[in-house]
Parts: structure tokens; sequence; C-alpha cells
């Protein structure tokens, strides 16, 4: 029982990141097709979405276990945000970058690259920012906020 308690666990931390990150890679992948004039999305490209996006959400699960990653603890939120937004985008950055060092003579669309990494710099930022807001918050207060009936609208 030990066993399928902590399989369920890590089950149920991973989901978050890996919806987050599933979202974010179809919104890549449409701009993407839509700056080539593309449409529509094969299976083969959901698939390694959908497999890219369990590995981003297993890697920033990860990487928040290192202690330099939380070393703005003790600071308003936005210093964990920006910090944490900087060091995923960065290492996206450099993966996405050496990825493409392979077809740089031939095949590298410049403005495609950079528009790609603007949308991943927005993106790690608005699920850095949720993430920390949802640790000091508390997921359960931050779902009644949400979705929950509010007796004052004035109010947070």
């Amino acid at each position: 029982m030990k066993i399928l308690s902590r399989i369920k666990h890590t089950f149920l931390e991973l989901l978050p990141p890996t919806i987050f990150f599933f979202l974010v890679f179809i919104l890549l992948l449409a701009t993407k097709q839509m700056a080539l004039r593309k449409y529509g999305i094969s299976w083969e490209e959901f698939w390694i979405i959908f497999v890219g996006a369990l590995l981003a959400g297993k890697v920033v699960l990860l990487a928040d276990k290192f202690p330099f990653m939380n070393i703005f603890n003790n600071r308003p939120l936005i210093y964990n945000t920006i910090w944490k937004s900087s060091v995923y985008f960065l290492t996206s950055l450099l993966l996405h970058y050496f990825k493409s060092m392979r077809h740089v003579v031939t095949e590298t669309a410049w403005p495609q690259f950079w528009l790609i990494q603007m949308w991943f710099a927005v993106l790690f930022f608005v699920y850095c920012g949720a993430r920390e807001l949802t640790k000091v918050v508390g997921k359960d207060k931050l779902i009644q906020m949400f979705f929950g009936v509010r007796n004052n609208t004035n109010q947070i």
C-alpha cells in the first residue's frame, strides 16, 4: 500500500506541470505552424508534445529539489518567480539553441527560433508565478478563490 500511495503522490505532483507544459507546447506548435503557413497537427507531433510535456514537468519538479532554486524564499514572491522563470528559460534557450545547431547552416529560421523563445519566457513566468502563489496561499484557498462562491467581490 505504501508503494501505491507513493505512486499516487508522484502522479498528482507531476500532473499540474505536465498539463501546463502540454498546453504550452500545443501553443508553441500552433505558433510554429502558423509562422510557416502550415495548418493542422499530426499525430506524431501530438505524441512528441505529450512526451515532451511529461519530461518538462518532471525536470521542473527535479530542478526544484536543488537548494539554489529556492534562494529567495524569504523575499516577496516576485523574486522567486523571476529567478525560477529565468533559470527555466535559460535552460530552455540553451537546449533549443543546441538542438538547432545541428541545422544552423541549412534550416534554422531565426525569427521562428526567437518567437518560440519569447513564448517560453512569458509562459515560464506565468507558470512560476502561479506556483509561487499556490505555495503561499495554499492549493485549497486558491481553488476556492478561483472557483468558489465569494461573498464580497471587493475582497480577495
